[in-house]
């Protein structure tokens, strides 16, 4: 289960990160920044992402938003994003205009938990 939001294949550089967050992600958990409680999403949430950090977002199959995102880093290690610009609505996914970006081979995580948001964790699907 997800225990962790370190990991050893963790990748703090932008064209890295980028790379690495290309293709299908399902949402796995909604970590509450309030409660640290992670919860399990009432929906199949599929994430695409695709060279351009173009994001489309599906639940239950059906799109439901459209971001492009930018990356930068904050600190040494650490990646931040912002949307650049988005349409469409979501009843369960709702990235915050700039937060925290994590990626591995395996996991996604995009919030920021740090300002009491949530932190969104997906699992690549292959």
């Amino acid at each position: 289960m997800l225990s962790s939001c370190s990991h050893p294949d963790s990748v703090v550089n932008e064209s890295t990160a980028t790379r690495k967050s290309i293709g299908r992600w399902r949402l796995s958990g909604i970590k509450s920044g309030w409660t640290n409680i992670m919860s399990t999403p009432a929906k199949k949430v599929v994430l695409v992402i695709d060279e351009q950090r173009q994001a489309i977002v599906f639940e239950d199959g059906k799109e439901t938003v459209r971001f492009q995102y930018i990356l930068t880093e904050a600190n040494p290690g650490i990646l931040r994003y912002s949307i650049h610009q988005q349409s469409g609505a979501s009843t369960l996914f709702y990235p915050p205009t700039h937060g925290n970006f994590r990626v591995s081979s395996k996991q996604l995580i995009i919030g920021d938990t740090g300002v009491n948001g949530n932190d969104y964790f997906f699992a690549k699907q292959y």
